[in-house]
């Protein structure tokens, strides 16, 4: 599939131009370091692949790896918590050892299909709170 290093990973700047199909960002900073985000904010590492599978790929995996809480171990500081450049380049190269190459495609799809279920059960929630305002304020309607 792909190599161990075949993608880069650095401290995002803003002044420098990226291509967004090829690149995804992840947090840096704080009690969600480690999440995976397709939009850049000041404290986050870029993460950029030779291709769009791979990116894709390496998204999924990073979001594997935050939600198991495998970031967790290499968080620093006091009062707020920071990853490194080169610990998060180590947790991710440990995730692509471990990855089974024959899975991968059916886990991405079943996650991918997972997120687009959740998001469409959060607009089905915002919808019903629309609702019910509009249930209550017909109360005072004459």
């Amino acid at each position: 599939m792909f190599k161990l290093n075949a993608y880069q990973l650095k401290v995002y700047n803003p002044n420098l131009k990226t291509n967004p199909e090829s690149c995804f960002y992840i947090l840096n900073k704080g009690n969600n370091a480690g999440r995976p985000m397709l939009m850049p904010c000041p404290n986050c590492f870029i993460v950029t692949a030779k291709s769009e599978t791979e990116r894709d790929i390496l998204y999924w995996l990073t979001f594997a790896a935050w939600k198991t809480k495998r970031f967790l171990p290499y968080l620093n500081g006091t009062t707020i918590l920071n990853l490194t450049t080169p610990d998060a380049k180590y947790v991710l190269n440990e995730c692509i050892l471990g990855l089974n190459q024959l899975e991968v495609k059916h886990k991405i799809k079943a996650l991918k299909k997972t997120e687009k279920l959740e998001k469409l059960l959060v607009l089905q929630l915002e919808k019903f709170k629309e609702l019910k305002h509009v249930l209550a304020a017909s109360f005072f309607k004459s």
